[in-house]
């Protein structure tokens, strides 16, 4: 699962569990000659309670069920699921037939529980050898289906159950989290047709525990079997679901009944199907299909989207030692996704932020999503957490998997600032609470989607990576993947593995960084002792939360000196030591050399290593440290001003682009300034450094600029148009006023953004039509832009009856969207626009004369504002 790269916007989580909200309801009856729905049984008198103590949770053990969330536990075994469903588009429901086959996991039982969410149950019976059916009785609340077999089945002996029912996921209550906004486990878009420009398409989503919305099941992730996939689909739609497609038969009705075969086990939540129509681009890895859906006004730009797909597979299976694993890998776009991305085995769906001409992706593509979702096909497909509470073994090997591949194919530098922007996301996450990385307190299962679970978890297992190095690191994981491939793991089973690979007892590692809380924040300083003729590095732990141990950390040193560098670990275990480094003449003493540590980082360099570390540091982050450090001191500093302007030759293009964008702009700026500014806006190749550069050229709000922020308009990139606009904006607003009209149709988003930034600064009430018609059409996270913008663009406007018509509208259009923090943006701007009439009223009375009318009438205002807002 890849939280959505809208992602890093913080959404509340809203999750109603589906046992409160169902109706519960008794239905003991025989399935063949029933037609009552689940929602039609009869519901029994509730029995009296019997009284008990009051639960005391401070008193209790930690292990009692509402402070435990353990693995669940096994009475049956899925062996495999056999399925036949067909699509009812006009109610949104999926009728369906399911043949199990089960087995006691230990136990004999004469009863099987399986879920089934919001179902009609139509038939259920135990099948025999030659294929007859025995009907059943059984009990259902809608949630949980318990069926009694005719007698006891000993451990290991199989039976086949048959279901016959409807699913009805639009009848469910609405869940779901921040990663993944509902939990209906199967949605049908735009599903009579009725918007002319939307498709029409159903596809799943089962994690966490959705797969049960469309299929009975045992919906755990400790659970797993082969699959047998019937869908029956109109002869216009294409269908993909897991495994292989071994059949497809037209049944000359105008339907198509395509058959899709799993052999080798995985868990329920992995199952999916998709139905729509797509462009589908074939490539392929070592003979294995792999194929690319996306909407046909993307079919031309597939390969570009996905294109490094076999070489990711290729690379993966050699760094894993274990080749890919499954038959078929394919990757789909579709319409509305719950989330980023979801690592269905074999076939992998994605959101529509996917969709990218090859023009959008000179502006950034979404690799790590690909990476994540490929990575996820031996981390969570082929071995899976046995539990949500084990989470990260899924989550943060797919994360660590981008590194992997952005090093393999981009190198370090891009690796690293990968890495870099997974630590900010982390500690920015952390100011708000910590916990531990495998969480068996967590409150839903749905907050393990978090930071700590993909960001953290990533940035521990690069830190395993560096202690143990690459050789036993890369043979540890290869040992883990086979010693247990097609099952379920705990976080214990990672450490045996990279144990006996290492021949290191590694509990202590396991224990402060997955099964522990927090983050060191290490403060470093040095000193030369003359006496001793060498420089001393004090580290001090200067976590202060109670609950932050002092952490045991090995740490690396390089010491340059002329052209020798010597590197030595020490292990930092108080919360305060001293390190002696034998040199009395250093160049540089780059401690942390891997830059590697999970932690707050407060490096206090002399004075004169930061220039060395510019200029040498092997590292992206050894020069984004000195870089920074010079950037905060160039206002007072001319030394350090010189040094920002030299970043900008540096050979990474983010050192690069940061420079650009920081270095100071004033009356004492050296012409060199504008020279590189100029050389970087107009012939760099990152689009990146384009847009940081056109930048800096605009704080110098200069007329003789005007030609090149006129050619950036010509740009092969949209972001480099959009930022020459901005610019010219500043300096002569009508005309980019006039040019705006250009593109308030066909462009992409981020020359929207840029048409819309315009208007809302210089725009009259001509515009007001053109921030509508975007309020309309743009939803997902975008929407957050129009919103704040069209504010904007409000509070400037004097004819009231466009700021009321407005902020209703803002009001009506935010509680469409599926993000729950949307209404607090669409509040905060309406207070914004609220608060320029409040002010207006209030020099309205301060001022000196009758102004009765004129209060009246700002009184009326805000009450139509205020009105607006608390209607949301």
């Amino acid at each position: 699962m890849f939280r959505s790269s809208s992602a890093h916007l913080t959404l509340p989580a809203a999750v109603l569990g589906l046992s409160l909200l169902l109706p519960a309801c008794s239905a003991s009856k025989n399935a063949a000659s029933s037609t009552k729905t689940a929602t039609e049984a009869s519901v029994s008198s509730p029995k009296p309670k019997p009284e008990k103590d009051p639960f005391n949770p401070e008193e209790a053990s930690p292990y009692v069920a509402s402070k435990y969330q353990a693995s669940a536990t096994r009475h049956l075994d899925l062996i495999h699921t056999e399925l036949s469903v067909s699509f009812d588009w006009e109610q949104s429901r999926l009728n369906g037939q399911a043949t199990l086959t089960l087995e006691p996991y230990f136990r004999a039982t004469d009863q099987a529980e399986l879920d089934a969410k919001g179902f009609d149950i139509h038939q259920i019976a135990l099948v025999g050898e030659d294929g007859s059916k025995q009907d059943l009785t059984y009990d259902y609340d809608n949630f949980k289906l318990l069926v009694h077999l005719p007698r006891a089945f000993a451990g290991g002996e199989s039976f086949k159950l048959f279901i016959d029912y409807t699913a009805k996921p639009e009848e469910l209550p609405e869940g779901g989290s921040l990663a993944i906004t509902s939990d209906k486990g199967l949605y049908f878009i735009n599903p009579t047709g009725e918007d002319p420009d939307k498709p029409r398409q159903a596809w799943t989503q089962g994690e966490t525990e959705a797969s049960s919305c469309w299929f009975p099941t045992i919906d755990k992730p400790n659970e797993r079997c082969t699959q047998d996939l019937t869908m029956t689909v109109d002869t216009a739609f294409e269908s993909m679901s897991n495994g292989v497609l071994v059949s497809s038969v037209n049944n000359g009705d105008g339907t198509r009944s395509d058959r899709w075969v799993m052999e080798k086990p995985h868990a329920p939540y992995l199952f999916a199907m998709v139905v729509g129509d797509f462009a589908i681009t074939e490539d392929e890895w070592n003979g294995l299909d792999v194929d690319y859906w996306v909407s046909h006004e993307y079919g031309p730009y597939a390969q570009d989207i996905f294109g490094n797909t076999p070489e990711m597979m290729e690379f993966y299976s050699e760094v894993l030692g274990y080749p890919f694993p499954w038959g078929k890998y394919h990757q789909v776009v579709v319409e509305d996704f719950v989330s980023g991305a979801m690592e269905n085995t074999t076939c992998v769906i994605n959101y529509d932020g996917l969709h990218q001409t090859d023009r959008e992706l000179l502006d950034g593509d979404n690799e790590d999503i690909i990476a994540h979702e490929l990575f996820h096909q031996w981390f969570g497909d082929l071995v899976t957490c046995e539990s949500w509470a084990n989470l990260p073994l899924n989550e943060a090997f797919a994360t660590y998997g981008e590194y992997l591949w952005f090093e393999h194919k981009y190198g370090r530098a891009e690796a690293d600032r990968h890495l870099e922007q997974d630590l900010d996301i982390y500690l920015q996450t952390a100011v708000s609470g910590q916990h531990d990385l495998v969480r068996f307190g967590y409150d839903s299962r749905e907050d393990m989607f978090d930071a700590h679970s993909y960001q953290k978890g990533g940035r521990v297992l690069h830190m395993l990576r560096k202690y143990l190095g690459d050789e036993a690191f890369f043979a540890g994981l290869k040992h883990y993947l086979h010693e247990n491939e097609f099952s379920d793991v705990e976080i214990h089973e990672l450490r045996l593995a990279m144990e006996e690979v290492s021949g290191e007892d590694l509990n202590w590692f396991f224990n402060q960084w997955f099964l522990a809380s927090g983050h060191p924040t290490i403060e470093i300083t040095y000193a030369l002792d003359s006496a001793a003729g060498h420089w001393m590095v004090t580290m001090r732990q200067i976590q202060k939360r109670e609950e932050t141990p002092v952490y045991r950390l090995p740490i690396d040193i390089d010491v340059y000196q002329g052209a020798q560098v010597e590197r030595q670990r020490v292990w930092l275990e108080q919360r305060e030591q001293t390190f002696p480094i034998d040199v009395r003449y250093p160049d540089w003493i780059n401690v942390d050399a891997e830059k590697m540590l999970l932690a707050e980082v407060r490096d206090k360099l002399p004075e004169q290593w930061y220039g060395y570390a510019l200029k040498k540091g092997p590292l992206y982050l050894d020069r984004k440290q000195a870089l920074e450090h010079y950037i905060k001191h160039q206002e007072e500093e001319p030394v350090a001003r010189k040094k920002v302007i030299e970043a900008m030759d540096d050979p990474f293009w983010v050192i690069q682009e940061r420079a650009a964008s920081r270095v100071a702009i004033d009356e004492g700026t050296p012409d060199v300034v504008r020279e590189k500014v100029t050389d970087l806006a107009q012939s760099h190749a990152k689009s990146n450094v384009r847009v940081a550069a056109l930048r800096a050229l605009g704080k110098y709000e200069n007329p003789e600029d005007l030609p090149i922020f006129e050619a950036a308009l010509e740009d092969s990139s949209w972001r480099v148009m959009a930022n020459g606009l901005r610019q010219m904006a500043n300096i002569e607003s009508g005309k980019a006023l006039e040019i705006a009209t250009q593109y308030e149709e066909g462009a992409n988003f981020s020359m929207a953004s840029a048409v819309m930034a315009i208007y809302a600064q210089y725009g009259g009430p001509e515009k007001n039509s053109f921030f509508q018609q975007q309020l309309a059409e743009i939803d997902g996270w975008q929407m957050y832009l129009v919103v704040q913008e069209y504010g904007d663009y409000l509070e400037r406007q004097k004819d009231f009856n466009i700021v009321a018509e407005g902020a209703q509208q803002i009001a009506e259009r935010v509680a469409t969207s599926s993000y729950g923090w949307m209404t607090m943006i669409g509040q905060g701007t309406i207070a914004s626009i609220l608060s320029g009439y409040e002010e207006q009223l209030e020099n309205l009375i301060e001022a000196d004369g009758d102004n009765t009318e004129k209060v009246e009438a700002v009184e009326a205002q805000i009450e139509t504002l205020q009105r607006i807002k608390d209607g949301m």
